[in-house]
């Protein structure tokens, strides 16, 4: 990604240079899959288990409305994993452990 597409589309990202250099080494896209495979018709199993949705801060609008998550927001951007990885780690160690 450029950064102009960085900038335009990911709102306070906080990624430095040196960030932008990292993430473009070893960033890949989305797989498709994600996008194209359907979810079980039965959720049922899922929807029993604990859900947490961990917002950034930095991104652009309101994170989603989602029922029955437990909502985390974190003073990172898009991807915490490289602005903000200790606090995101304590964060996943946490709800793991909950």
């Amino acid at each position: 990604m450029s950064d102009e597409i960085i900038d335009a589309g990911f709102g306070e990202h906080g990624l430095t240079p040196e960030d932008r250099t990292w993430l473009r080494a070893r960033g890949v896209g989305q797989p498709i899959g994600t996008y194209q495979d359907p979810a079980p018709a039965d959720l049922s199993a899922v929807e029993r288990l604990p859900r947490t949705y961990i917002a950034c801060a930095g991104d652009p609008g309101d994170p989603p409305g989602l029922p029955g998550h437990d909502m985390i927001t974190l003073n990172a951007g898009h991807w915490p994993m490289i602005n903000a990885p200790a606090e995101l780690a304590r964060v996943l160690d946490k709800v793991a452990r909950s």
